[in-house]
């Protein structure tokens, strides 16, 4: 049984169940301590945004019922027991609503979901591989001018920029090749991690429960559900020695920038 289920959907006035769809695990990825909210956003038209105001009842139907639903507040409270003196305030801390309610899935109804999303897709794979290559796919003169501050704006046509393309062309060939490496082993660890189970998980948010930093975090939150899984430097000797790489080749290439740009600046 996946997400595809029951979902919580975040409203201006809660947590709402609604019926979902596959694929309802939302990610975010960044490089500072991991943080997720188990919100789900689960919308069978991306295009239609939610309803402005709540729908009005009828004359003909009943009055609402109170509902017994616990605040995420008292959900969390009870799941962390002795803990929560210390994890509600870091929790509240972050900006969090506990006072919302809070629809509980059980772990195993949504963990298949949660694993289908941990592999890198398409855009967090070109986030990945741009960040190592700190070239852009187009190259502008405002790129070169906020990347390559020189005091003096850069007089820059686009056969100029042609040619620096070209001078540079060998060095972003070998960054290249480097960054799919990157982004190939990034894959690779999310999923060793996730299938040894060093990952955090917690219900409603990660958000303020951690601390760690490394070279890659990404977040994923659904059903009121959270997973953060952050990779370190001090676990991956590997990939501090493709950093240092490309650091080295990023250095080589910015020698070839300078010179090239040093007659180009109009003062």
């Amino acid at each position: 049984m996946g997400l595809s289920l029951v979902g919580s959907l975040v409203g201006l006035v809660g947590w709402v169940r609604r019926p979902q769809v596959p694929g309802l695990v939302r990610a975010s990825t960044q490089s500072t301590p991991g943080e997720a909210r188990g919100e789900g956003q689960s919308l069978e038209d991306p295009g239609q945004g939610l309803p402005t105001e709540p729908a009005r009842s009828s004359a003909m139907e009943p009055e609402p019922v109170a509902s017994t639903t616990p605040s995420a507040r008292a959900f969390l409270a009870e799941f962390y027991g002795e803990r929560w003196a210390e994890i509600g305030p870091a929790i509240e801390a972050t900006g969090q609503d506990l006072d919302q309610p809070y629809f509980f899935t059980p772990w195993e109804d949504v963990a298949l979901e949660f694993e289908r999303a941990m592999p890198l897709d398409e855009p967090r794979r070109e986030a990945v591989h741009s960040s190592l290559m700190q070239w852009p796919a187009e190259l502008t003169t405002d790129w070169v001018q906020e990347a390559y501050p020189s005091g003096t704006r850069y007089a820059l046509s686009a056969l100029d920029l042609s040619e620096l393309e070209a001078a540079v062309a060998d060095k972003n060939g070998e960054l290249d090749l480097l960054a799919d490496e990157w982004a190939e082993r990034i894959d690779f660890y999310l999923r060793e991690r996730w299938q040894t189970g060093r990952y955090q998980r917690a219900p409603f948010t990660t958000m303020g429960l951690s601390q760690d930093m490394g070279f890659y975090s990404c977040s994923h939150g659904g059903s009121g559900w959270a997973v953060t899984l952050t990779l370190k430097h001090e676990d991956y000797p590997d990939m501090v020695a493709l950093e240092k790489q490309a650091a080295r080749l990023c250095h080589e290439r910015d020698v070839l920038v300078v010179a090239f740009l040093k007659n180009r600046a109009v003062r």
